[in-house]
């Protein structure tokens, strides 16, 4: 019985782990990413073979980045062993451009020029009578001590018939909405900065500008966003919807699918 034929299917199946290079590869572990600087070799005349050779440089190149994966000092958790990957070396461009610096709100501008920086507040405060975290507001929050107190003395000018528990509630809810008018007040503020911007453009420039905004819109009201639609001199791009992608906050045994169905395709 002949069996080479079934041989050879099984060491297709199953190709060696150790890939000889002519130059050696340089990797990014940090990043996951391996570098080939090899030539693809003979000249390669039509595109399925072109495609069965990248196929077969990019399973190489997989395969020496897992080796030196296994290479890593690792730890084992309760989701499986993790290799702990060292800080990328490779610096990658940024996607987006650099965001504009946001005007400063007028509270912004005296911190600054007072020296004072921000604390971010503790959610639940101690509450030394009761011996327990409570939130410092909200919900039995503790800025409504002093109303929930079954004894509240009364002030000595203050009518027989006054309130004292509405006075104190009325006294927190006033000091509520004045916060929220000082901070409507500073987003007012921040927008006639960006206002008083674009008034400094010529009225050209400023046309100009309307134009575009107005073409853009023309394009999008179409089905196809105006891909077929005749082009103009100078006509902004029109930006398409973003594709949605997959959540990066995945289970472990998610992430492992997802890798084997890719490792899948190249081994």
């Amino acid at each position: 019985m002949d069996v080479t034929k079934i041989l050879e299917k099984h060491a297709l199946g199953n190709k060696d782990v150790h890939v000889q290079k002519l130059y050696p590869l340089s990797f990014d572990l940090g990043l996951l990413a391996a570098f080939d600087e090899n030539i693809l070799g003979e000249e390669i005349t039509n595109q399925e073979a072109l495609e069965t050779k990248l196929m077969q440089t990019t399973r190489d190149a997989t395969q020496l980045l897992i080796n030196n994966i296994f290479s890593l000092p690792r730890e084992s958790t309760d989701d499986g062993i993790f290799a702990n990957l060292p800080k990328p070396t490779s610096i990658i461009p940024r996607e987006k451009p650099v965001p504009k610096e946001k005007p400063l709100t007028r509270w912004e501008k005296f911190a600054k020029l007072k020296g004072i920086h921000k604390t971010k507040k503790d959610r639940m405060v101690f509450d030394e009578e009761t011996g327990e975290l409570r939130p410092a507001w909200g919900y039995k929050g503790i800025n409504k001590k002093e109303e929930e107190q079954w004894l509240i003395p009364l002030p000595s000018n203050a009518d027989s018939s006054h309130d004292v528990r509405k006075s104190l509630a009325k006294k927190r809810k006033d000091l509520m909405e004045k916060n929220k008018k000082r901070q409507k007040r500073n987003t007012e503020e921040a927008a006639q900065l960006d206002a008083k911007k674009n008034l400094s453009l010529n009225p050209k420039d400023k046309r100009k500008q309307q134009l575009k905004k107005s073409l853009v819109i023309s394009k999008t009201s179409t089905a196809s966003m105006g891909k077929f639609d005749n082009k103009v001199e100078g006509e902004p791009k029109v930006r398409k919807q973003k594709r949605k992608l997959p959540s990066v906050n995945r289970s472990a045994l998610d992430e492992r699918e997802i890798n084997k169905s890719i490792l899948s395709k190249l081994f």
